[in-house]
């Protein structure tokens, strides 16, 4: 999953955003099963590293669903 920003030609605004959040969900995803499994198998320090960048992609993720939030409110008041 790429993070560009570039709308495929046929792709709105509420569009693009929405699947930015969509594959932002599925980064925080996959993050998290890493992080298990790093702590499964007794990777403390590299379980603490992926905690962090976990943090990085929750906040990606919610600058993502505000914008959405934002492309959605722009529809509505859109004559």
């Amino acid at each position: 999953m790429a993070w560009g920003c570039s709308m495929a030609p046929s792709e709105t605004a509420i569009q693009q955003a929405a699947r930015h959040v969509a594959e932002g969900e599925a980064r925080v995803a996959r993050q998290r099963e890493i992080i298990a499994e790093l702590v499964r198998d007794g990777h403390d320090e590299a379980a603490a590293r992926a905690e962090r960048v976990l943090t990085n992609l929750l906040e990606t993720l919610r600058l993502a669903h505000e914008h959405l939030d934002r492309e959605r409110g722009q529809a509505r008041e859109a004559p």
